[in-house]
């Protein structure tokens, strides 16, 4: 009879083992509140301990419902893994180095001289004149008709100057001008450096022979040139030619021109005293003597001069200055044109 009580208590304590929870409810957490200052207005309220009565174990616990144990698995918080060993990260590749420029350092040392070293010479370089005699051809009774053709230094293109004395023979001075500066050209090279003088001392020798202003065969050559040449002579020693070019001395001469293209031509003449110009450059020319020896600087004579040099340069654009001198001696000339000449040959041309 006591072992089937016992054995019915045994079969009516399983059923409700079975239906237990698996898992306790959580427990419930309140939050903790943040600490405030207490205001010393308002008075602290002492609030009663909850109860802490022991629970009731006679009482059987009733089993919770599976829906009540769901969401309290749904509330817990995802498992947060563990971190791994942080590894330093590698770049697939390295980006190319950047050149860098080398730095330039400049130092300054000053670096005592020796007080007794040998000092080389000092060796002035003095130009030396160069001289060449040209004969450009023959006058009408075949006289040489003579040329000096002088360098000093490396002359350049634009530094030539050719001088003309004798075109009149009865003009006696202006041989005897063009011959001593030849010789002062020789003599002092460093006074023209780097130019190219060309001296004909006699343009018309027949006319200096024979005294006469004409050539030989009676002509003015210095009114047979091929510019504004005129077959009616003006005046009865104006001889100009029967055609233009006509006569040996003049073709000569254009010839020479033609040879050594000069920029600047000088005209010895006799007695008008005055420097008479053609172009822009024969002006430049003539102011340039003219500060030297004083002369009138004029761009006529008084009268035409159709067929002469300064018309035939004039066409062509080569300055030109006919120089009249007073009627005076050889030496007397040459000492008041002496720099005169030099300004004349040392003038730079325009646009060099």
């Amino acid at each position: 009879m006591r072992a089937a009580a016992l054995l019915g208590l045994a079969v009516v304590a399983c059923p409700a083992r079975a239906q237990a929870p698996l898992l306790p409810p959580p427990p419930s957490v309140s939050p903790v509140p943040r600490a405030v200052s207490p205001s010393p207005a308002a008075p602290l309220a002492l609030v009663p301990p909850a109860s802490t009565a022991p629970p009731d174990l006679t009482t059987p616990t009733p089993p919770a419902p599976l829906g009540s144990v769901l969401p309290a698995l749904a509330e817990l918080p995802p498992p947060v893994p563990s971190p791994l060993a942080a590894l330093p990260d590698l770049p697939l590749a390295a980006p190319p180095a950047v050149p860098i420029a080398p730095r330039v350092v400049r130092v300054r040392v000053r670096v005592p001289a020796p007080e007794r070293l040998p000092q080389p010479p000092v060796v002035a370089v003095v130009p030396q004149a160069r001289a060449r005699l040209v004969v450009y051809g023959r006058s009408a009774q075949g006289r040489a008709l003579r040329a000096f053709v002088l360098d000093s230094g490396l002359p350049s293109v634009g530094r030539v100057t050719l001088i003309f004395g004798g075109f009149h023979g009865n003009e006696r001075s202006t041989p005897g001008v063009v011959e001593r500066l030849h010789r002062f050209l020789l003599q002092t090279p460093t006074a023209w450096i780097n130019q190219r003088v060309v001296l004909v001392p006699e343009a018309n020798p027949d006319g200096v022979a024979l005294g006469t202003r004409d050539n030989a065969r009676g002509v003015d050559i210095n009114r047979n040139f091929p510019a504004g040449w005129e077959a009616a002579a003006r005046a009865a020693r104006y001889a100009p030619g029967p055609r233009a070019a006509s006569e040996p001395e003049t073709q000569a001469i254009i010839a020479l021109i033609a040879r050594f293209r000069p920029a600047k031509i000088v005209s010895l003449h006799s007695p008008l005293r005055c420097l008479n110009w053609t172009g822009d450059l024969g002006r430049a020319m003539a102011l340039a003597m003219h500060a030297s020896d004083h002369l009138p600087v004029t761009a006529t004579v008084g009268y035409p001069t159709p067929g002469s040099l300064g018309d035939y340069c004039g066409v062509h654009g080569i300055g030109i200055v006919t120089l009249e001198l007073p009627d005076q001696s050889v030496e007397a000339a040459w000492e008041a044109n002496r720099d005169a000449f030099v300004r004349v040959i040392t003038l730079r041309p325009f646009g060099e």
